[in-house]
């Protein structure tokens, strides 16, 4: 359902919004492009942090909403006489991503840090507005986090392990202009992550991530 409503309005956007011209049958002059070429953004806010720990053949999960603060050099281009935004960037953060939980099994406490993640994206979406200065945009990011994760069992051994979550992000986005070559944004999404056949203590629970950005666009 979603991809149908974005197709509706990429569609609408142009066919709607052809280029306009003069009575003497010269093109106006082009507006400019809000959303075209490479850019830097920056974004500060809550997304859904979990880590695993192996145990004994299970994932003992923990989760949390924390906070991110990540920045995002990419490219992108207005296509469809400039009503339709196609982009690809990369992705690095810093992570409030420290977790504790309780091995349910053994009454263990399991502390997992992390304080970084990295990834990729893509990015589409209309561009609205008769001065084409709205952009109104679908996400999906591949998003690596790693944890390094302690715990102590019952003869008083501690065991370190590392573990590594690489999940989609996904989700819905409204960008536009503040100043001169400075964008505001606002993104809110989702997670999904696939552990297949992997026992695990519960399952990713779904919330809400919340960005708000700014993008410099050169």
């Amino acid at each position: 359902m979603k991809k149908v409503v974005l197709t509706s309005i990429i569609l609408w956007c142009y066919f709607g919004n052809a280029r306009a011209q003069d009575g003497s049958g010269n093109k106006h002059q082009t507006a400019r492009k809000y959303f075209d070429g490479l850019y830097f953004g920056t974004s500060m806010g809550y997304q859904n942090i979990f880590g695993g720990a192996f145990i004994n053949g299970l994932d003992l999960l923990a989760q949390k909403n924390g906070f991110v603060l990540e920045f995002s050099p990419g490219w992108r281009k207005q296509v469809f006489n400039d009503r339709v935004m196609i982009g690809f960037e990369l992705q690095f953060g810093f992570t409030d991503g420290d977790l504790k939980t309780v091995d349910p099994r053994y009454q263990w406490e399991v502390s997992y840090e992390n304080k970084f993640q990295r990834g990729f994206g893509l990015t589409a979406g209309a561009v609205l507005g008769t001065r084409k200065n709205t952009l109104l945009y679908t996400y999906a990011k591949i998003t690596n986090r790693s944890f390094d994760i302690t715990f102590t069992d019952d003869s008083g051994f501690t065991h370190h392990q590392e573990d590594r979550q690489r999940f989609l992000r996904y989700g819905l986005g409204i960008e536009r202009p503040i100043r001169e070559k400075i964008n505001a944004s606002l993104m809110v999404g989702g997670v999904y992550t696939d552990y297949g056949d992997l026992e695990t203590s519960q399952n990713v629970q779904d919330r809400l991530d919340v960005n708000l950005g700014l993008i410099f666009q050169f």
